[in-house]
């Protein structure tokens, strides 16, 4: 599809903006590689003496949002602004979710509010940002900031202000949501469901969950493994099993995550052939590929019920590079069979990966402690004093 962009653009004798910008826009919803090509092509557009207009930097500020390039942002900025571009609403919006997206809240917060009769868009441009940098409780009182503001949220805004309930287990928000969205609507939109599914299924309120489930209208792939993990979390697997039979009767095929779900309730249930045989299928019966975090589950599994022997060579023979989350699993399962020095070995490997982090010390320690080492305990505080490296401090949430 690019290639046939390109050859259309380059038979084009006398290229306007409108050329350049049909080509730049292309590649900007092209993937990293795509937006690379994108901003080059803004270099070459400029060299060639063209004038940039709106649609231009639309498209810019989009690919850089995507490579999360502050510099080249920064950049297209300056430009925006020597233009007198800054005041076009879609360019604000835009850059609001750049900044954010690239770690630079201050700038995205500045960008925002420089915005007048800031909209949906804006809001929910920054509130995204917000969330997904991490600063959960920052970004569900902008929520509430903008509900007494007036502006009426939208899908999108909705469903990122559960997820972000969801991730620090915020039940009682998450309901008052709910409320408000069916006063709203006749219908919950299929992606909010999925959202609201995931925020029940997490603070275990599987009732409310399953009437949720039950009267939407319209079940996507999304909602069926919203539902899927919200049993499968709570050690449901036989009401796991049989919504993934379900899902397959309604039309739905299981996913990547479908599978993520079935292996990690197989694997706490210590169902190992169960676990297996889903494995298998998912190649089997949907031409799946099994990515990194499928083998983890299988590395999980076999460690939980005591085949260390066997979740190694897994973790040694996966066709992917071993990652920390692979090695982290093995060296739980050390961990919980009491395996030092398989657990020793492991703690190298990890190391090798992330060498600032905590968390292989101190389980290693807590071995040494289970075991009456108190020397070997010592050692590993002392190495990770000399490192620098503290156990970070422990935090829970409780669904409220």
């Amino acid at each position: 599809m690019l290639d046939h962009s390109r050859a259309s653009f380059d038979v084009i004798v006398e290229k306007d903006v409108a050329s350049w910008n049909a080509l730049l826009t292309a590649y900007a919803h092209s993937g990293y590689l795509g937006c690379q090509r994108a901003i080059c092509c803004f270099f070459q557009l400029d060299l060639e003496g063209v004038k940039p207009d709106f649609f231009t930097f639309v498209g810019l500020v989009s690919a850089c949002t995507q490579l999360e390039d502050l510099s080249q942002g920064t950049v297209i900025h300056r430009r925006i602004l020597a233009l007198g571009f800054e005041n076009a609403v879609s360019i604000q919006n835009a850059l609001v979710y750049m900044y954010a997206k690239c770690g630079c809240i201050e700038s995205s917060q500045a960008m925002f509010d420089r915005i007048i009769g800031k909209d949906v868009v804006a809001w929910t441009a920054l509130i995204t940002a917000i969330a997904k940098t991490g600063q959960i409780h920052q970004a569900m009182e902008l929520f509430l900031v903008m509900d007494l503001e007036g502006i009426q949220p939208s899908v999108p805004t909705f469903a990122i202000i559960l997820s972000a309930c969801s991730s620090v287990a915020q039940l009682v928000a998450g309901r008052a949501i709910h409320r408000k969205l069916e006063g709203l609507h006749d219908v919950i939109f299929p992606a909010v469901v999925a959202a609201l599914l995931n925020l029940y299924g997490r603070c275990g309120s599987l009732a409310e969950a399953s009437a949720l489930f039950n009267a939407s209208h319209k079940r996507t792939v999304a909602s069926w493994n919203a539902m899927i993990a919200a049993y499968a979390q709570h050690g449901h697997l036989p009401e796991s099993l049989d919504l993934v039979h379900q899902m397959q009767l309604h039309g739905s095929l299981p996913d990547k995550f479908t599978y993520i779900e079935i292996l990690q309730a197989c694997s706490h249930s210590g169902t190992r052939n169960l676990g297996w045989s889903y494995f298998v299928r998912m190649g089997m019966d949907h031409g799946l590929i099994p990515a990194i975090e499928h083998y983890v589950c299988v590395v999980d599994l076999l460690g939980r019920i005591g085949q260390l022997e066997l979740a190694e060579r897994v973790v040694k023979g996966l066709p992917y590079e071993p990652d920390v989350a692979a090695w982290n699993s093995l060296l739980g399962s050390c961990k919980i069979q009491g395996d030092m020095p398989r657990a020793q070995d492991t703690v190298g490997a990890v190391l090798k990966l992330q060498a600032e982090s905590a968390a292989p010390y101190v389980l290693l320690a807590n071995l040494y402690a289970a075991a009456r080492r108190w020397e070997d305990v010592a050692t590993v505080r002392k190495a990770m004093a000399d490192r620098g490296i503290r156990k970070p401090t422990g935090r829970s949430f409780q669904c409220l």
